[in-house]
């Protein structure tokens, strides 16, 4: 019997149905069976749609924007209370920076007795300047007070928020994303040909939103590097986002068009991993990144940017680099493609280390047990 009812809320658009919305799409629809769920969401049709075929009851909200806009945000709040007072929600969890501010914030207003808000990386650990990281940082710091509860996706994010004054160390807790990973081992995914890719090219791809967080540029840098060094060399980039026209123009400046293959956002995006000889993470802001970790479970080879929960999901399992630094991702890249058997043993690893670690069963487990031991506390 379903005897709890929680508001998940969550920014969304058709250019970033990225971890955040897979992460929101696997708890309400898997813990549906024991809370009563509900997701608002801003505009775009992709999670909306894969959660009505999931049967989540979905409401889109158009002033549930990205950006930051006070009005749309003054009118997007009074929206959400409305919502909140009228479904009489036992529990509020807000997902990300723009939704957990103002979900929280209507949440509090609307007296409801549990709110939780997922960090999936937090914005003051973005590279910004000393004005943008202190509004970043009072805006967590707000949205601590009006919340009851903070999930970090890392153990980074959880010591970040700590070192920062966010909130107090019982108030924060880590719960690593999960995936699929039983399911994801079945997938025989594409070859090199089915993506119309010589067979015998060496592949180094990755699956990102386009948006500066993600580091696109550099990876179109290491990559030059890396074709000046290796021959048969290809490059797969898998996403879209407001910065897609820019890394194109970054691309055919540089004389890479033959070489760098664009295929934009794709529902069937991991059946390109095992395609890839070389999974390739550029980004220089991530919380937990739900890419790398199917990568991982595909047994793909990895090099990626030490940045974010990274180091704690990879351990010894991947190549890892400095963010911001194309000559040592490129050179990690060449040494992964230029030697197989440590390529390999690496790609295991990795698998081996999702299976034991980061499962979706374990993702939802904890995040459901935290959520009833929250509102036991409370005497709900």
């Amino acid at each position: 019997m379903k005897s709890h009812r929680i508001l998940r809320i969550i920014t969304n658009s058709e250019a970033e149905p990225g971890g955040a919305a897979n992460h929101v799409f696997h708890l309400s629809s898997r813990l549906n069976t024991v809370f009563e769920t509900m997701v608002v969401c801003g505009t775009g049709e992709r999670l909306i749609q894969r959660l009505k075929r999931a049967r989540v009851p979905v409401l889109s909200l158009p002033t549930l924007k990205r950006s930051l806009s006070p009005l749309l945000d003054a009118a997007c709040t009074k929206e959400l209370y409305r919502i909140i007072v009228g479904g009489k929600f036992d529990i509020v969890a807000a997902h990300s920076t723009k939704a957990g501010l103002v979900g929280r914030l209507a949440a509090a207003m609307a007296h409801t007795p549990l709110i939780v808000f997922t960090a999936h990386g937090f914005s003051f650990n973005e590279p910004s300047g000393r004005l943008r990281h202190y509004v970043a940082l009072m805006e967590e710091k707000l949205g601590a007070r009006l919340g009851d509860h903070i999930i970090a996706v890392s153990d980074y994010d959880r010591r970040s928020a700590l070192q920062k004054g966010v909130c107090r160390e019982d108030k924060i807790t880590t719960i690593h994303n999960g995936i699929d990973a039983g399911g994801l081992a079945q997938t025989r995914g594409f070859n090199k040909e089915d993506i119309g890719l010589p067979p015998n090219s060496r592949v180094i791809g990755t699956i990102a939103n386009f948006y500066p967080n993600k580091g696109l540029g550099f990876f179109v840098d290491a990559f030059e590097i890396v074709s000046r060094n290796l021959k048969d060399v290809h490059a797969v980039l898998i996403g879209d986002g407001p910065m897609l026209a820019d890394i194109c123009s970054q691309v055919e400046s540089k004389g890479l068009k033959d070489r760098v293959h664009f295929y934009g956002y794709r529902e069937d995006a991991t059946q390109f991993v095992p395609a890839f000889d070389v999974f390739a993470l550029s980004s220089v802001k991530e919380g937990f990144p739900w890419a790398l970790l199917e990568a991982m479970a595909l047994a793909r080879p990895v090099a990626a940017t030490e940045v974010g929960g990274i180091a704690e999901m990879v351990g010894e399992a991947a190549a890892i680099v400095p963010p911001g630094d194309p000559p040592s991702l490129a050179s990690a890249i060449i040494g992964l493609l230029s030697d197989r058997r440590r390529a390999t043993a690496l790609g295991m690893a990795a698998k081996e280390r999702v299976m034991q670690n980061f499962t979706l069963e374990k993702m939802v487990k904890k995040t459901g047990q935290l959520y009833l031991s929250l509102l036991d506390g409370r005497g709900k």
